[in-house]
């Protein structure tokens, strides 16, 4: 029975256009970094761009549109168009190109005009701002507009941010860090604009200072955060871009300086820099925060170091190294160790250098799961014969929007200029939907394809009858559709096991359609043969299938309701009534004759036990002791009987079991001799047999040394054994050392050994040790005795004086020559200097310490301070600021100060390269690096700092360090 409205409409999202090709946005496929570096990834492989007009040490971003063709760049100062134009109002912006992430470039959420760029300064100086570009301005390269520059959003961040899709898929969230603070700090951007409420997490390590440099990088998919600085800090977080809130904090390292960070495309490892040189893999995979620490592996390492890490959109890692015209790639990164494939210095970037930053993106950009498109174009889902109504989604006000419904059959009504327009299809089929939307001079094209379709049949077949207990599925088609069942159930299918009439109604969209079906359950026979069986052999059984009327099939080719059996085999019934059938096995089993054999009367020891088994397992067994168990263990003696029953068959037997006591033996008690006398032991039992410890196999052994001895002795039905301990006590040996002298003041201790024993000194005591403190000259003995042997020792000890060391007051002097003295002539001498001779000269401030021996090895010691009190240092002066700008005045950082001779002179960038270095006093530092490769380049205005080591005319040599402002 059907009931039939077959129409329906079925849709293909543009989420579904975008999503079948890998990393499909283009927004990051142009790159610009460095001095005037640029990579487009929209060729492959990649090739240099050479064309741009940016110089950045650090922080830069650039964005192309969905198609991969250059909109903008910027270092976080200056916005350059794609004709490498700074924007009319795009200069001044607040970032600061040596800053580590200084820009970042957001579209806002489904607008194809306007697009925000977050600013950072430099270390911790001040706000984290945003900027609003409009790409109609200018003749659609794009500006700043005015009143929407360096908007304000918090104070006293660090120089690093980062960015990534919302959850949702369109907004976007930039997160960066507060300092002298374990903030970290979310922004949310939407449809509607910047949210000036961040989200706030405070974890993690405190940012104290600018010390904090190096990449704040989120994971594509945005579940993690992880955060390198040059301050020894490796941080892992979770991030819920949902909410936005950072957790769950996993230090990986507090002793490694980084600057770098990336995290592959699929999520699963994690990059980092080594400061020095090369670079780290972390396995986010591995398990526990313990396991993912200990998962770290040096990828690369290098005499020069590795900045900073950027995902690509081809999947790929590139590293810059500073002033290389190459970046080194990891080419595998979603793979572990080596297996990641790192080759340095293998992407070429034409004649142009890179330095410290690559540029900066919206990270989830790189992602195939995060980022799937929002459909920009939506509309309901009629039934063919219905209008389909369609809605175009944007957060900008378009001047205009034509819409193509790709039914050319409509003729003219197949366009519209209507913002929400309708439209009533010619005919089922599938349509790409076009809509071309103007702003000002920008043109934009969205594509949505939709099917309409009338096929939804509902059939759940003919009725039908089933045996009872039986499960019957009944299938209502049309995968995907709404279903609503007779009995409630809601999903495409349901099994029933009971008769009745069954319908479902099947919807999809605005299509209906109905069937019914009547499914009869009729009761099925039920054979049972019962247990499986055990016959005697030449015994039978009779097998009954039960069922009367019913048709039978026996497995021995009978067709009656019973049969009888008398051998060993399985039996199979088949019984069929109302077109039900069911069937039974049962396996008749006919025993061989039984044999029972207790085995031969046996004897055994007293203590032991006999096991008897009257075999034939799973039969039934008595024995006469009442047991009906297959074994019994015995202990006694005594005659033991068993009868075995299987089914009606039975067997028994008998055996006689004699316990005997065992021979009696004693070796003694555990007995002491002394060194030198001997033992005889006896086993005491004759004419049996013997094995001894010591292997002998006599009645008696004698022995005289200590140790454990046992013997075990048999008579043929019993075996025992005992165990003696025999020691033999050593004589007492005893030895004070040789005639010996010690130092008045100090102590001598005489020890006589032999611990635990007894003992008698010539000065009463009866310690083992005694301590001679007085001056006593003297012989001393002692009497050792351990019970049975004595042993008696003398020394003679005698005491010599101390020598006297005085090297006299604390002194100051000033261009003297002051001679120390030990005095104690004849003496050994050793000075803190290292001298052996009995007196010194001073030429230098310090403290002395000597130390006198006397020829009977006494020592006296004495110190002294010596202090020169001549110094220059402080006439030393070094300016903390310069201006090499041509006019004459302050153009050369000088060393100034008098009667001192320069040994060095050096001058150092913020990364620790040395930019100048001089031993002439007459020459100071004009603000050009003298370094390989960019010898007389003016360095830019900046904080650097100078190394001075100078030599006194006093001899003194200093050493003075500080830090130095290059304003141009």
């Amino acid at each position: 029975m059907h009931m039939k409205k077959l129409i329906c409409l079925s849709i293909f999202t543009e989420s579904l256009i975008f999503s079948t090709a890998l990393f499909a946005q283009k927004e990051n496929n142009i790159w610009y970094f460095g001095d005037e570096a640029g990579l487009d990834f929209n060729n492959n492989p990649p090739t240099a761009l050479t064309n741009s007009s940016m110089f950045t040490q650090e922080g830069c971003a650039s964005i192309a549109d969905k198609n991969g063709n250059l909109l903008f760049y910027t270092d976080g100062s200056t916005v350059w168009n794609r004709n490498h134009v700074p924007m009319p109002n795009g200069t001044g912006l607040l970032g600061d190109y040596t800053a580590t992430q200084s820009a970042i470039i957001v579209p806002k959420p489904l607008s194809s005009r306007y697009l925000y760029v977050f600013t950072v300064p430099r270390f911790d100086t001040g706000a984290i701002r945003y900027s609003l570009v409009d790409m109609t301005l200018d003749s659609c390269l794009g500006d700043v507009v005015a009143g929407q520059k360096n908007i304000f959003l918090v104070d006293s961040v660090t120089e690093k941010q980062t960015s990534v899709h919302h959850a949702n898929g369109e907004h976007v969230w930039v997160i960066t860090h507060l300092s002298s603070s374990d903030a970290f700090c979310a922004f949310l951007v939407t449809d509607t604009g910047v949210v000036k409420t961040p989200i706030f997490s405070n974890i993690g390590t405190y940012h104290v200072s600018a010390s904090f440099a190096g990449h704040l990088k989120v994971s594509p998919n945005g579940k993690k955060l992880a955060n390198g600085t040059n301050w020894n800090v490796r941080e892992l977080f979770d991030f819920d871009n949902s909410t936005g809130i950072v957790s769950n904090f996993i230090n990986l390292d507090s002793t490694a300086a980084t600057y770098g960070v990336a995290f592959s495309p699929d999520n699963s490892k994690l990059y980092m820099t080594r400061w020095s040189s090369g670079f780290d893999q972390y396995d986010l995979l591995a398990g526990s925060p313990a396991a993912i620490i200990a998962s770290k592996t040096s990828i690369f390492t290098s005499g020069t170091a590795l900045y900073s890490l950027q995902l690509a959109a081809n999947g790929k890692i590139y590293a810059s190294r500073y002033l290389q015209t190459s970046l080194g790639v990891i080419n595998d990164p979603n793979l572990l160790g080596a297996a990641c494939n790192y080759v340095d210095l293998s992407q070429s970037l034409g004649a142009k250098q890179c330095r410290v930053g690559l540029p900066s993106f919206v990270q989830s950009y790189l992602d195939t799961t995060l980022l799937l498109k929002k459909a920009r174009i939506s509309n309901n889902t009629p039934c063919f014969g219905d209008t389909t109504e369609f809605f175009f989604i944007t957060s900008d006000s378009p001047d205009s929007l034509i819409w193509n419904f790709g039914d050319t059959a409509a003729g003219p009504l197949n366009t519209s200029n209507l913002p929400d327009p309708v439209h009533l299809y010619t005919s089922i089929g599938t349509y790409n939907v076009t809509v071309i939307i103007y702003n000002g001079c920008l043109t934009d094209t969205f594509i949505k394809s939709i099917i309409i379709d009338t096929t939804i049949t509902v059939d759940l077949g003919n009725d039908t009858t089933m045996c009872g207990g039986n499960l019957f599925y009944i299938d209502a088609g049309n995968p995907g559709a709404s279903y609503l069942w007779s009995t409630g159930d809601t999903t495409q299918s349901v099994g029933v096991t009971v008769t009745g009439t069954y319908s479902v109604t099947v919807t999809v969209g605005s299509c209906i359609d109905s069937d019914t079906i009547i499914v009869t359950f009729t009761p099925a026979p039920i054979v049972n043969l019962g247990n499986d069986t055990t016959l005697c052999l030449g015994d039978s059984i009779m097998l009954d299938a039960g069922n009367p009327g019913s048709s039978f099939i026996w497995s021995t080719g009978d067709t009656t309701q019973t049969i009888i059996v008398g051998s060993s085999n399985s039996y199979t019934v088949e019984v069929t009534n109302n077109n039900c059938t069911d069937r039974d096995t049962v396996t008749v089993t006919v025993l061989p004759q039984l044999v029972v054999d207790l085995g031969n009367d046996t004897t055994l020891c007293i203590g032991f036990s006999a096991v008897l088994n009257a075999g034939n397992a799973s039969a039934i067994f008595l024995w006469s002791t009442g047991d009906t168990t297959q074994t019994i263990i015995v202990s006694s003696s005594g005659v033991y009987t068993v009868k075995v029953t299987i089914g009606s068959c039975s067997a028994s037997d008998t055996i006689q079991v004699t316990f005997v006591p065992p021979p009696v033996i004693d070796l003694g008690n555990d007995s002491t001799i002394c060194f030198g006398a001997d033992v005889l032991l006896d086993s005491g039992i004759p004419s049996a047999n013997y094995i001894w410890s010591t292997s002998e196999s006599t009645q008696t052994i004698i022995v005289s040394t200590t140790g454990v001895y046992w013997v075990s002795v048999s008579d043929g039905i019993c075996t025992v054994s005992d165990t003696i301990t025999i020691t033999v006590v050593q004589n007492a040996l005893v030895d004070l050392g040789n005639d010996t002298s010690f130092c008045e003041g100090n102590s001598i201790t005489l020890d006589a050994g032999n611990t635990g024993d007894t003992y008698a000194w010539s000065t009463g005591d009866t310690t083992q040790t005694i301590t001679l403190t007085k001056t006593v000259t003297g012989t001393y003995s002692v009497t050792v005795s351990n019970g049975n042997c004595i042993d008696v020792d003398t020394i003679i000890v005698s005491m010599g004086p101390l020598p006297d060391v005085d090297l006299g007051p604390d002194r100051s002097i000033c261009d003297d020559i002051l001679i120390l003295d030990a005095g104690n002539s004849g003496s050994s001498y050793l000075w803190s200097t290292g001298d052996t001779t009995e007196s010194i000269t001073i030429i230098t401030s310090d403290t002395y310490f000597l130390q006198v021996t006397d020829l009977n090895g006494c020592t006296g010691v004495d110190t002294i301070k010596v202090e020169l009190t001549c110094f220059c240092d402080s006439s030393i002066f070094i300016p903390n600021a310069f201006t090499p700008n041509g006019d004459n005045l302050n153009d050369v950082l000088y060393v100034m100060g008098p009667d001192v001779e320069l040994i060095r002179f050096m001058i150092y960038n913020r990364w620790g390269e040395k930019v100048f270095e001089t031993n002439n006093v007459n020459q100071g530092w004009d603000g050009t690096s003298s370094a390989i490769g960019a010898s007389g380049r003016k360095m830019k205005p900046g904080v650097f700092v100078y190394y001075v080591e100078l030599e006194c005319a006093s001899g003194e040599v200093f050493i003075k360090t500080g830090d130095v402002t290059l304003i141009r």
